[in-house]
């Protein structure tokens, strides 16, 4: 029987260890991430015609089938030590996959977890129902987005199809009118109406102080058209993966002010980055913190158990700054890369030309 409370307990407490650095193995995320939240979300665990670990696909195995009738796959869950739930792997669950049928694919790698609707239509992404870190996300919507596909009731009554099948079509037709995005917006700009006009008028008037002359809005919108298209455009496929690099080249790196800095990841790209902001501008931590304090958690501090409040026991992903300053760097990819950008307004450089970041 699912109990959501206890499953939100079971997701603290997997985030606990995760943060701690506890499961670095396929067999140790296997053991103490997933089997555990099979048993937060009801499946008897140790029935092996259920919860069918290395269940055979032709001359391969995937790390668990969840089966309903008994032995009958109907959930496919490939496990990846950390950092290693990339494109191959994705690559190698939808091939199980396509030998087996089932409506739900996982791939995981304790952290991330990636849930797809392998019978769908299009790339990988647009068959991606959800994409979870245990790590860091919120855990009711993490234990609401487990429940919802992998609940062992739902899967057993066949809802989680359902719902998966549901959520798929809803994410094609969303795509469907992104994709028309450009167009509607360069098709406003070359005639722009009422609305978008006085939008633009109010928003130069809060900003400057000074009400623009409404033709000159007018023109300047007109102008825009087209001007973004390139850089404003919903991606139906995955980009081709990159060149491949010489063992010279690193793999994190950023440049600024003509300098480039090499770095062994993303979480020294981060810090590396707000600490050249902070030596330029003693006033940059402070003023990053306005713009940005955070609803829900902090990511610039003077004191470093602030950046915390929720969860002291991330203290030891502090990283301290110039000027008594400390940073959060318990954080994916994504939004690293996001802060590095809100920081650059912060400073008040541009973004992919004063500043480059790689981190892949």
């Amino acid at each position: 029987m699912l109990n959501t409370e206890q499953l939100i307990v079971e997701v603290l407490e997997i985030r606990r260890a995760l943060i701690r650095g506890d499961y670095q193995s396929e067999v140790a995320i296997s053991d103490y991430v997933v089997r555990r939240l099979f048993n937060g979300l009801g499946w008897p665990r140790y029935n092996a015609q259920v919860v069918f670990p290395q269940f055979p696909i032709k001359t391969r195995k995937v790390d668990f089938a969840l089966c309903h009738p008994n032995g009958k796959p109907i959930v496919l869950i490939e496990v990846k030590a950390e950092d290693k739930a990339d494109e191959q792997a994705t690559q190698q669950l939808f091939e199980y996959c396509f030998h087996q049928g089932v409506p739900i694919a996982v791939l995981t790698d304790g952290r991330t977890w990636k849930l797809f609707y392998p019978a769908g239509e299009g790339s990988y992404k647009e068959r991606l129902l959800l994409e979870m870190n245990l790590a860091d996300g919120d855990e009711t919507e993490v234990a609401n987005g487990l429940t919802r596909y992998l609940a062992y009731d739902a899967v057993k009554s066949g809802e989680a199809r359902r719902r998966a099948q549901k959520d798929y079509e809803a994410s094609r037709l969303q795509l469907k009118a992104a994709q028309k995005f450009p167009l509607v917006w360069n098709k406003l700009l070359r005639e722009p109406d009422s609305i978008l006009v006085n939008l633009f008028e109010e928003a130069v008037a809060t900003t400057s102080g000074v009400r623009p002359d409404r033709q000159r809005v007018v023109k300047f919108l007109a102008e825009q058209s087209g001007r973004g298209r390139k850089n404003y455009t919903i991606e139906s496929e995955p980009p081709p993966p990159p060149p491949p690099r010489s063992e010279n080249d690193p793999n994190h790196w950023f440049e600024l002010n003509g300098r480039k800095r090499t770095c062994k990841n993303a979480k020294e790209v981060l810090i590396g980055v707000f600490s050249e902001l902070a030596k330029q501008d003693h006033t940059f931590c402070q003023r990053f913190r306005e713009r940005m304090p955070g609803r829900r958690r902090n990511i610039l501090a003077k004191i470093r158990e602030d950046l915390y409040p929720d969860h002291p026991e991330r203290i030891r992903a502090a990283a301290e700054l110039p000027g008594g300053w400390w940073i959060d760097t318990h954080s994916n990819n994504a939004q690293k890369k996001d802060w590095i950008n809100a920081a650059c307004d912060v400073a008040g450089i541009n973004f992919g030309s004063d500043i480059i970041i790689h981190i892949p």
